[in-house]
């Protein structure tokens, strides 16, 4: 039995570690992919606190890392929100995060709307309407909207 355990731990810093040298990942993921791969819970726990002390691994890190990836997308801060909340991280402020990253979000949804529809503002009442919901699955909120469309 003591060798089953081992070999779990064994496996468990493998895979952590091969996760992290693709991609950041949260501590949430972290431990569902484990799981998921037959690997017990406290096993799991205890490895990935191992990466979490030794500041391998940090919910910070993939914070930057997730707002950085989906900005690049053309994607807004309500839709970085709520991916971020999925995995598990609260009381952040996104705004801060992005100033660190020189995102201006106003900006970014001007210039998906203008990659998406053209540079020439839309006066029709029922375009403008059309523009604001594509912007608003983007994940902007309505003064970044109101600011892209005007």
């Amino acid at each position: 039995m003591q060798n089953s355990k081992d070999e779990q731990y064994r496996q468990a810093r493998h895979k952590i570690t091969r996760m992290l040298a693709r991609r950041e990942h949260s501590q949430k993921e972290i431990l569902q992919k484990l799981t998921a791969s037959g690997i017990e819970v406290e096993i799991a726990k205890e490895t990935l606190q191992q990466f979490t002390d030794k500041d391998l691994q940090s919910n910070d890190k993939y914070l930057y890392s997730l707002v950085r990836r989906y900005a690049s997308k053309g994607k807004g801060p309500v839709l970085i929100h709520y991916k971020a909340e999925q995995q598990g991280i609260e009381g952040f402020d996104i705004n801060a995060i992005a100033e660190t990253l020189e995102i201006d979000w106003f900006a970014l949804a001007e210039q998906v709307r203008v990659k998406r529809f053209g540079a020439e503002k839309p006066i029709d009442w029922n375009i403008v309407q059309k523009q604001k919901r594509f912007l608003q699955t983007r994940g902007f909120s309505n003064s970044q909207i109101e600011h892209a469309v005007k």
